[in-house]
């Protein structure tokens, strides 16, 4: 006899077959971290901590990824912890915190030593640290690499520890007070959107030295929204990554403050194309003499212990070097300094190179200027908001082409994690009076086209009261919206109405209607509660 589920029931033993296949998943991850973890000469209590950390993770994977949608799968997600385990880290100390401190987290690359609390959030943040790559922006001046690497990689830092910081197994909110830096957070979670996790992700893991992602990225946002969008977004991530470092490192704004000034020199004396010229070669001359003086002490014993005495005669003892052999690959690696210098003197006096050196400084110039603002936070806010937009429109256009239930209701899940993401310590993008209207806008479009292709019930006999109402969605935390109910509620003695809603029969959100309902109004009965979605 041939047995007919309903669509619930179908539900019902599908998720069972996935509680199922999560326990057996769970095993294999368990016994790989385990397999890691006996080859490693850990405390107990670090081992302790981190089969912890991976448990907590595989509890919450499933709820944050239904609510984000773009994210790597549980398999990925896990093995990527295993190999920073495997691979960066070979010391874990833990230590006690005092009452009252900050979480805290310090990690040692060189040693591949790792220092945290007894925190899972915290022992997983420094893992996703220790791994990191420094280099991974090509064809930029140094200056903007270090920006955008800096801002990426804390972004992505944030977004690893997401599925434990915000998911507990039961419900999902997002702990403001956990991100270490909210526009990070936000330009990562922007690009999450604009583009693929797994392009993001091996961007930043800089997974092959011969690929250069930021090409990969540029050309897969001229794809998907055009040249024009893909050159405007890559302009602010720039503008944005320099001036947050400028904000929080001295060091990096005092460099690049030189740096101007070097350029604003050379780009002057450019003027007087002559003199410019002879000051070339003179520069070139005294370059040439230097190289030949580091060979010559770099091939000459004697000259090389007279070189190491004058060098350490007024070092203190920190800053001493130690061996001749640690000179010599100092003075090897100065060498390498003086080549690169001549190259560029070379290239300073070809008639052919000189107009792209001048070019090249003057698109150095364009951004080393960004140091001389007087109010960068300001600047930051305005381009983050900025940023925000261009996000919103990229959104727009996806709703605009969704031309199935599935697309669009993946839409709606991106377009409600977008509202709820933090733009500070208070305050949620969809509560940003400057994108406000724009996120109003967006959701309105979002919900039309999910009455186009038929997967809302009706609620109002007129559309515009249905949207008005079900644009309440994006504020929900309710993890899978498939599942949730809606009722409207008219108080006794009230002319106000309300709109409930609920999850499994489990009171959620309620929400004060902001327009005039009446009985006649209404395809259901007030006080009555039906589901949302129809699917």
């Amino acid at each position: 006899m041939i047995k007919l589920y309903t669509k619930e029931r179908r539900r019902t033993l599908a998720k069972k077959k996935e509680k199922l296949l999560d326990k057996f998943v769970k095993k294999d991850y368990n016994n790989d971290l385990e397999e890691v973890l006996t080859k490693k000469k850990f405390k107990e209590e670090a081992k302790n901590l981190l089969l912890d950390s991976l448990y907590k993770t595989e509890n919450a994977y499933r709820d944050y990824e239904t609510v984000k949608k773009n994210v790597p799968s549980i398999e990925e997600y896990t093995k990527n912890i295993i190999q920073s385990v495997k691979n960066s880290c070979d010391e874990i100390e833990i230590i006690k915190p005092k009452i009252g401190e900050k979480p805290y987290y310090k990690i040692d690359k060189e040693n591949k030593k790792i220092t945290c609390f007894p925190s899972a959030k915290e022992i997983l943040y420094a893992i996703a640290k220790i791994q990191k790559h420094e280099d991974i922006i090509k064809q930029e001046p140094d200056f903007i690499n270090y920006a955008l690497t800096d801002v990426l990689n804390i972004g992505n830092c944030i977004n690893s520890i997401e599925p434990i910081r915000d998911f507990n197994g039961f419900s999902w909110s997002v702990s403001i007070s956990d991100i270490e830096d909210y526009y990070c957070n936000l330009i990562y979670q922007d690009l999450n959107i604009l583009s693929k996790y797994k392009l993001i992700e091996e961007w930043i893991d800089n997974n092959d030295d011969m690929i250069d992602y930021m090409d990969l990225f540029k050309a897969d946002l001229e794809k998907k929204y055009g040249k024009k969008y893909q050159k405007e977004i890559i302009e602010i991530l720039k503008y944005l990554s320099i001036l947050i470092e400028i904000s929080k490192n001295k060091t990096y704004k005092s460099e690049i403050s030189k740096r101007k000034k070097e350029i604003q020199t050379e780009l002057e004396a450019m003027k007087d194309l002559n003199k410019y010229l002879e000051n070339v070669y003179k520069y070139k001359k005294k370059i040439i003499a230097k190289i030949k003086k580091n060979d010559l002490i770099i091939s000459d014993k004697e000259k090389l212990i007279n070189e190491y005495e004058k060098r350490n005669k007024d070092l203190p003892i920190q800053k001493k070097i130690f061996s001749k052999k640690v000179l010599k690959t100092i003075l090897l690696k100065e060498r390498d300094e003086y080549l690169a210098e001549l190259e560029l003197c070379n290239d300073k006096i070809n008639p052919k190179k000189f107009v792209k050196v001048k070019k090249q400084y003057e698109y150095e110039y364009e951004y080393l200027k960004l140091v001389e603002y007087k109010n960068v936070n300001e600047e930051i806010e305005r381009l983050i908001v900025l940023l925000q937009k261009r996000v919103l429109q990229a959104i727009k256009l996806k709703i605009k082409n969704s031309d199935n239930r599935e697309e669009i209701n993946r839409i709606i899940y991106e377009l409600r994690y977008f509202n709820m993401l933090p733009i500070n310590s208070k305050i949620r993008l969809g509560d940003v009076s400057k994108l406000k209207k724009m996120i109003d806008i967006t959701k309105t479009e979002a919900i039309s086209k999910v009455y186009e292709l038929k997967s809302f019930k009706d609620i109002f006999k007129d559309k515009s009261k249905n949207i008005n109402v079900l644009k309440y969605l994006f504020g929900l935390k309710i993890i899978r919206l498939e599942d949730v109910g809606i009722e409207i509620i008219k108080e006794k003695d009230e002319n106000e109405c309300y709109v409930q809603f609920f999850d499994d029969d489990v009171l959620d959100e309620k929400f004060k209607i902001d327009i005039q309902i009446n009985k006649s109004d209404l395809k259901i009965r007030f006080n009555k509660k039906i589901k949302v979605f129809d699917l």
